[in-house]
């Protein structure tokens, strides 16, 4: 019995051998799919938003309470231009956009008017032509409003989604960035973002220059380590210092006392017109 032992032990140790490299292939394997799995769930070509009232998203069925007064949307739809990634190196890379229907030119209409209900304007997203891992970049910057270059052309001969008559004024002033209007069983309320100040012959003309104030909020956001699942406009964070009633909307004027706290919130004022990473308007919002 005793000469059989130098042989099984030698047994023992050849599987015990084989087992530890099987472990170790398995446990390397099982990594490799893990970190596969996640850098998948990193990598996408689209961007979804959101529109919250204190973390409750907000949409043409739905209605908030805000200064005792429950509202619900009539329009809330807002043009974002210019996404742009910052890589680990500090350098930023920009994310152009597919075209389609709501988005060309690297300009993306974002929201719903809730009674345009037979052209399907209801759009909470952007669409991009290039697949980028998130987990390779730290920071996303993106503008709200329209470059001057395409904000005071002609609608009419316009791609979509700058041809849409219901964000836009006149060609002095151009496209509203954003067109918020709100109403209650007794009255209305609305803010609608653009640039003011511009100067041209007429109404109907062009300018030449860059407006006075052109109102255009540039938003850059850290990303979170968790991966990244949508963008919210917190409206909650707009409206918390504003007054909601029919004689107190904003229509963009720098002088009127009414658009002050929604500028503000916004991070607008009148030296340069952005806002920073700390925006509470705009946030992302990470996989939990």
């Amino acid at each position: 019995m005793t000469r059989f032992l130098p042989s099984i032990n030698r047994k023992f140790a050849t599987f015990n051998a084989k087992s530890t490299i099987v472990c170790r292939y398995l446990l390397i394997s099982c990594l490799l799919i893990t970190i596969t799995a996640c850098s998948k769930r990193l990598t996408t070509s689209s961007m979804p938003f959101v529109a919250t009232y204190q973390e409750s998203k907000i949409n043409c069925q739905s209605d908030f309470s805000h200064q005792n007064s429950n509202w619900h949307l009539q329009q809330l739809q807002f043009f974002i231009a210019n996404v742009a990634l910052k890589n680990k190196q500090g350098v930023w890379h920009s994310w152009l956009m597919k075209k389609n229907r709501y988005q060309s030119n690297n300009i993306a209409l974002i929201g719903e008017n809730c009674a345009d209900n037979e052209s399907n304007s209801s759009h909470w997203g952007i669409e991009f032509a290039e697949a980028l891992n998130l987990e390779n970049f730290t920071d996303i910057r993106f503008t709200l409003g329209v470059p001057f270059e395409q904000n005071h052309l002609n609608p009419l001969t316009q791609a979509s989604p700058l041809n849409d008559s219901s964000m836009f004024w006149v060609w002095q002033t151009g496209h509203k960035f954003m067109r918020l209007e709100l109403a209650n069983k007794k009255q209305k309320w609305l803010f609608h973002l653009g640039s003011t100040g511009c100067k041209s012959p007429s109404v109907m003309r062009t300018p030449k220059n860059e407006c006075l104030h052109p109102n255009r909020v540039n938003v850059i956001l850290p990303l979170k380590k968790k991966p990244m699942s949508a963008l919210t406009l917190d409206l909650h964070a707009l409206l918390n210092d504003a007054r909601l009633n029919s004689q107190f909307f904003c229509q963009s004027s720098p002088d009127n006392s009414r658009c002050k706290p929604l500028f503000s919130a916004l991070g607008l004022n009148e030296s340069n017109n952005y806002v920073g990473k700390d925006s509470a308007v705009f946030q992302v919002i990470t996989d939990e």
